[in-house]
């Protein structure tokens, strides 16, 4: 990214960025590569924007899902995955 420098990074960020990095054999590794990028660049909020507005892709990854939803938001906070509960 240019002109931008990397911040430091909370545990939390960390944590998510450690887990996230996991998942590099995954189809959607592309994605979770750029929500990395934002995070170390500060950018968190363009993330979850990232997220809101791929939503989809992460569909068929609830273990990429849970990282995000851990780490990335907010337990009060609206995330894109709100409405896809499992059914009972």
């Amino acid at each position: 990214m240019l002109g931008l420098r990397k911040v430091e990074l909370t545990k939390k960020q960390s944590n998510l960025i450690d887990e996230l990095n996991e998942f590099s054999d995954e189809p959607c590794f592309p994605l979770i590569t750029k929500i990395i990028q934002c995070v170390e660049y500060g950018l968190s909020e363009d993330a979850k924007k990232l997220c809101f507005t791929e939503a989809d892709k992460f569909r068929m990854h609830p273990d990429v899902i849970a990282v995000i939803k851990n780490y990335l938001f907010e337990e009060d906070e609206d995330k894109p995955w709100g409405s896809w509960r499992k059914k009972k």
